[in-house]
């Protein structure tokens, strides 16, 4: 029995050992950016790719898209031949069918290529797989069995068409479920070496371990008690060896701790700042977190972690840090004040007719979705009773659509159930009440009417910067998969406007900057905007614009490489491009949650 059990661990430290040496030979059998290839088509292998090329004649050939789609490029290919179209849309681990519609515009060759997204390591493009099935083409099945696709082998159709044919593609589409046989194809798996060290490795092991056993180092306790601690200290140092060095979390939305400044830490903090570099860094911690999130979500009927907060019975999503939002005090309260007036004479100084748009929290408008269990209806109504009583010591008008928005949420959502943000409808009804404060100053300022847009509907949100639709932030916050999110979540449909005479707007994203401009020729002589504020802007300037001339907005927080102690500081930071852009008025567009950070607003 004695014999048994100490043969049972034998092995077991035989297959740890080798798993480790497997682990930190990889480069002998695998290409050296292989892992990270690997990694990367799990993180990318998010939208499929269609491209259709019309060749004959380059200043005639081209194609008019007709159907809506997310992702759009139009004559990113131009050649001496004709012009194209690439169409991206998101897919998930599950098949789901997908539609394009064009219109040929000139006579000449189609070709039709279905394949995936462009990556690059170094420099080097890398397999990111796409499956597809049952592709049809004006109701013609081409194939339907399964082909798995990526950029650089794509199926590709080709057709004859004349001028004006309407071509419709449709076909399902999911992410690639990677198998062994594509290890080979995205790493450069080589597998003869790979057999060979894990054979090799497992042999010696087993060798090694059956050979330190036989000796005793007490009376009838054996070495291989020490060997198997031994390999288990070891394998403490898997975590460590290698660190992520990625800024920001994509999964929690937040950004990752930096590795602590020796001469800027003091003894006591240089410790914890160590710890938090670690833990947000370590080897496997998405996956870890990803297997720990899974479980608890399974066995509760109320998700929560430090983030947010799920109610699995109605679907709606809340963040902690909203729920939990705690009163400024007198003190406090008085700085804002101060700094709001300053940032008013600031604007009076130069000319500029300041406004404030405060957005009532989701929690305040959707108080009867909470569970009892985190009813935190006081909180919400002691912070709309707080900001009422504040808003009147402001020199400059401020806007709290709380009424507005109430009432408009009985037409539709005005607040998304996935995400902080307010939906398109809900930031429409916030800047009708603010346009309506505005042409008190400026009379011949243009409302924006819905009749002047394209309505179109979805499951998904449209919510911050890149205008990109999905999940929700909420949803990554808790954790919650793209595949589970889009069969289990995702079963609501919001509303989204798209304006008939579009504004592009030209966009600058880039360190300690992110600036959108929009400038409507239309409104040659309407008054000039200059906005800052936060990401509740995002939906707003999908109405904003076609009220002004010129809309210049330069957001305060989530820039990249802006310390928290330096975001809010709006006029540190901006205060020569408002000078510079010479606004008529500047608007100020804060969320509820966000009023303690105007602490800031002028200092330097």
């Amino acid at each position: 029995m004695k014999k048994t059990h100490q043969g049972r661990k034998r092995f077991i430290i035989s297959i740890m050992v080798t798993m480790l040496v497997v682990f930190m030979t990889y480069p002998l059998y695998m290409n050296k950016n292989g892992a990270k290839a690997l990694i990367e088509s799990r993180h990318s292998n998010k939208i499929f790719r269609v491209d259709v090329f019309n060749s004959g004649n380059k200043n005639h050939n081209h194609i008019k898209l007709l159907s809506q789609t997310t992702y759009t490029k139009s004559n990113f290919c131009k050649s001496d031949k004709g012009q194209c179209v690439s169409v991206s849309e998101k897919i998930s681990s599950a098949w789901r069918k997908y539609v394009v519609k064009f219109q040929v515009i000139g006579d000449g060759e189609v070709t039709i290529s279905l394949l995936g997204p462009e990556k690059k390591l170094k420099n080097q493009k890398y397999p990111i797989l796409i499956d597809y099935k049952n592709f049809n083409v004006n109701g013609q099945y081409i194939f339907t069995k399964i082909f798995s696709l990526w950029h650089n082998k794509p199926y590709k159709y080709h057709i004859k068409a004349k001028d004006g044919d309407i071509v419709e593609l449709s076909f399902q589409a999911r992410k690639h479920h990677i198998r062994f046989r594509d290890l080979r194809k995205i790493c450069n798996v080589d597998w003869l070496v790979f057999l060979s060290i894990l054979i090799i490795s497992f042999l010696m092991s087993y060798k090694f371990v059956h050979y330190v056993s036989k000796f005793k180092i007490v009376d009838n306790n054996s070495r291989i008690d020490i060997v198997f601690v031994l390999v288990f200290v070891s394998m403490l140092f898997v975590p460590m060896s290698h660190i992520s060095n990625a800024d920001k979390s994509m999964q929690e939305n937040r950004m990752l701790a930096k590795f602590p400044q020796l001469k800027v830490a003091t003894r006591g903090a240089l410790g914890k700042q160590f710890e938090q570099w670690f833990n947000d860094r370590f080897l496997s911690r998405n996956l870890m977190i990803d297997i720990y999130s899974l479980i608890n979500r399974e066995i509760n009927r109320i998700y929560h972690n430090g983030g947010a907060i799920w109610i699995k019975s109605n679907n709606w999503m809340f963040k902690n840090s909203v729920i939990n939002f705690a009163i400024p005090k007198k003190e406090q309260t008085a700085e804002i004040i101060e700094q709001i007036n300053l940032l008013n004479n600031f604007c009076k100084n130069n000319n500029i007719k300041m406004y404030i748009l405060v957005v009532p929290s989701k929690e305040s408008i959707y108080q009867e979705f909470f569970s009892r269990k985190y009813q935190q209806a006081k909180q919400c109504n002691d912070l709309n009773n707080y900001l009422l009583h504040l808003i009147p010591s402001f020199d400059s008008p401020t806007v709290f659509p709380q009424k507005e928005l109430k009432e408009a949420s009985k037409k539709d959502f005005v607040f998304f159930k996935q995400t902080h943000h307010w939906t398109e409808w809900g930031a429409y009804n916030g800047y009708q009440a603010l346009i309506s404060v505005i042409k008190k100053d400026f009379p011949n300022t243009h409302i924006s009417n819905l009749d002047e847009y394209n309505v179109l509907t979805s499951k998904l949100l449209r919510e911050d910067w890149d205008r990109k639709f999905g999940f929700g932030q909420t949803t990554r916050m808790l954790r919650i998969k793209d595949k589970y999110a889009l069969k289990n979540l995702l079963k609501d449909n919001y509303t989204y406007y798209n304006h008939k005479n579009e504004i592009k707007p030209v966009i600058t994203d880039k360190d300690l900057y992110r600036i959108k401009y929009f400038q409507n020729k239309q409104l040659s002589g309407a008054p000039k905007v200059f906005l800052t504020g936060t990401s509740m802007n995002e939906n707003m300037l999908q109405f904003l614009p076609y009220s002004f001339s010129e809309v210049k907005y330069y957001r305060l927080n989530n820039v990249k490489n802006v310390p928290n102690a330096e975001t809010f500081k709006l006029l540190k930071r901006y205060k020569k491009d408002i000078l510079q852009f010479k606004p008529d008025i500047l608007i100020l567009n804060i969320t509820s949650w966000n009023i303690p950070n105007l602490t800031n607003l002028t200092k330097d």
